[in-house]
C-alpha cells in the first residue's frame, strides 16, 4: 500500500463490513528495515458475523446448554423454543456390541446480521472423562454443512455407538464456514461438556463407586496439579488416588476415584431426604508463584438411591412392532420409566414405557421385521439407583 490508498475490509478474505483503513503517509524505516504507514482507520455500523457455541458454565458447572446427548427411543429433544438442559440430557443409552444409537446433539447460534453459510461442525469424544485434555479427543466424522439465519441458531446431529457404561466427555467447535463475512468472535467457536452421573446403590450400605479420570497437560511446559472437589454432600466422600502431582509438557495421567456415601445420613428413599438433587464438582489447577489456576473440572450428579434389578420375561409380536416384557425389582418399583433398545438385522429401535404398582412394564417397540433380534434394558431412576440389562437375543414373533 502506499499514501492515499484505501482499504474496505468488506472485499478482504475474511471480510469485515463497516472497516475502512486509510494510508495517510509513508515513515522510512531504519536502513535495511521496512517502511511505516501512518494510517486513518475508520469504524461504523456495518454488517456482521458472529457464530458461537456458548460455552461451558464454569466453576459452577462443566456443561453447556448448546451440548446434550438425545436418545430417539424416548422421542426427540430439540428444544425449538427453549434452551437445551445445562448438562448431558438424556443419559446415555450404551451396548456392548455398540449397537444402540444416541446422538450428541450441538447448537451453533448466530449472533451476526448476516446468514452463517454452510456452516460445518467438528465434534470429539473422550473416554474415560478428562480435565485438559484436548489432545486425547477423538473425532467423530464431520457434520452436513447448514446456514443459519441471522439471530438464528441451527442444532448439528452426531450418531454415537456407547460400548459401555461409563463416563465420557464431549467437546465441539466450529470447524468452517462459506459466510460472506469473517467470524467477529474466534474465541466463542468451541465448547466442552464434562457432565456425568453417579448411581450408588443400597441394600445396606451404599455399594461405593470406582472410576477412573485423566489429566492431561495441555501446555508445553510442566506443571504442578491439584485436584479440588467442591459442592460434595454431608454424607458423601471423595477419595482420589492422588490429589496433588507433577505433569510434563503435554502428559497425560489416569487416575482412579471413589465416591463413598453413608447410608445414615443420605437415605435411600428420597422422600426421607431434605434434598434430592445431589452434585459435586472436581476442579483441575495448576500452581504458580502467585495463584492456583484453574484448566479444566468435571461435573458429577449423584443419584444416591435403593438397589434395583431389571429382568427381561418376553416379546410379543404384534403388527410391526414387538411389546418387550420384563420387571423392575426394588422397594420403589410402581411408577418408574424403563427403557428398551431392539436391534434388528443391523438397525437399533427403541421405546419406553412406565411400570405398574407391581414393577411390570410393557414397551412396545416399532420393528421393521420379524426374527432375530437382541435387546437392552435401561433403568434411570429417579427413585432408585440405576441399573440395566441385556444384551439378550430373543426372536421376534
Amino acid at each position: 500500500m502506499h499514501t492515499g490508498d484505501v482499504l474496505d475490509f468488506s472485499t478482504t478474505y475474511p471480510a469485515y463490513g463497516g472497516i475502512i483503513l486509510r494510508v495517510k503517509n509513508e515513515i522510512p524505516g531504519p536502513p535495511g528495515k521496512p517502511k511505516a504507514f501512518k494510517v486513518e482507520v475508520e469504524r461504523g455500523p456495518g454488517d456482521f458475523l458472529d457464530l458461537e457455541i456458548r460455552p461451558w458454565h464454569a466453576p459452577a458447572e462443566y456443561g453447556t446448554p448448546d451440548i446434550w446427548i438425545d436418545w430417539l427411543g424416548n422421542g426427540a429433544e430439540d428444544y425449538p423454543n427453549a434452551d437445551p438442559p445445562v448438562g448431558n440430557g438424556d443419559p446415555a443409552h450404551w451396548s456392548p456390541d455398540e449397537s444402540v444409537i444416541n446422538w450428541i446433539k450441538v447448537r451453533v447460534h448466530n449472533n451476526g446480521t448476516v446468514e452463517g453459510k454452510g456452516v460445518v461442525v467438528r465434534a470429539f469424544i473422550n473416554d474415560p472423562m478428562g480435565m485438559g485434555d484436548k489432545g486425547t479427543f477423538k473425532p467423530f466424522p464431520d457434520s452436513a454443512p447448514q446456514d443459519i439465519p441471522p439471530g438464528g441458531f441451527k442444532d448439528f446431529a452426531f450418531e454415537w455407538h456407547p460400548k459401555e457404561n461409563g463416563h465420557t466427555c464431549v467437546r465441539a467447535e466450529i470447524f468452517t464456514h462459506d459466510s460472506a463475512f469473517g467470524d467477529l468472535d474466534l474465541s466463542n467457536n468451541d465448547a466442552q461438556e464434562n457432565v456425568n452421573s453417579f448411581s450408588p446403590s443400597a441394600s445396606s450400605p451404599y455399594k461405593p463407586v470406582e472410576f477412573t479420570f485423566k489429566v492431561n497437560n495441555d501446555f508445553n511446559y510442566p506443571i504442578e496439579v491439584e485436584l479440588i472437589p467442591s459442592g460434595l454432600a454431608n454424607g458423601m466422600d471423595l477419595e482420589l488416588e492422588s490429589a496433588y502431582f507433577l505433569l510434563g509438557p503435554d502428559e497425560e495421567r489416569i487416575l482412579r476415584g471413589r465416591l463413598s456415601v453413608d447410608i445414615n445420613k443420605i437415605p435411600p428413599a428420597p422422600r426421607n431426604r431434605r434434598q434430592c438433587d445431589y452434585h459435586f464438582n472436581l476442579h483441575a489447577l495448576y500452581r504458580t508463584e502467585d495463584a492456583l489456576l484453574p484448566f479444566g473440572g468435571l461435573s458429577v450428579d449423584v443419584n444416591p438411591n435403593a438397589e434395583s434389578k431389571l429382568s427381561f420375561r418376553e416379546a410379543r409380536g404384534g403388527k410391526d412392532k414387538v411389546i418387550v416384557t420384563g420387571i423392575l425389582s426394588g422397594p420403589f418399583h410402581s411408577g418408574q420409566k424403563v427403557d428398551c433398545a431392539v436391534l434388528v438385522k443391523g438397525k437399533a429401535f427403541g421405546g419406553t414405557a412406565t411400570t405398574n404398582n407391581q414393577g411390570v412394564f410393557e414397551i412396545p417397540v416399532t420393528v421393521p421385521a420379524k426374527g432375530l433380534a437382541r435387546l437392552m434394558l435401561y433403568y434411570f431412576g429417579p427413585d432408585m439407583a440405576s441399573s440395566s440389562a441385556g444384551p439378550v437375543d430373543f426372536t421376534i414373533p
